[in-house]
């Protein structure tokens, strides 16, 4: 499972990329796509793996490319990054 861990803090740094470049501050994003600030902490340092949902809407709040969006989902284990139903 070391593969997971690399993916995770893959993971993690570019949602965190995503939302500096989008200059949003940690508690705005969370107020924008309905989480807790502590959430998006735990997901930037990798201690959480966000569902697809919450993925699908950080996209959507910090504008992200076509590219930016297809090289995350790259990193994501299939196993890992899943949508909640």
């Amino acid at each position: 499972m070391p593969k997971t861990a690399v993916d995770k803090t893959s993971i993690a740094q570019a949602l965190n990329e995503l939302r500096i470049k989008s200059k949003l501050s940690q508690e705005k994003l969370a107020q924008q796509i309905g989480i807790s600030d502590r959430y998006v902490r735990n997901i930037e340092s990798g201690k959480s793996m966000p569902s697809f949902d919450i993925v699908r809407r950080w996209f959507f709040a910090t504008k992200a490319t076509k590219r930016d969006i297809f090289s995350i989902i790259q990193m994501a284990p299939k196993t890992e990054l899943h949508d909640e139903a």
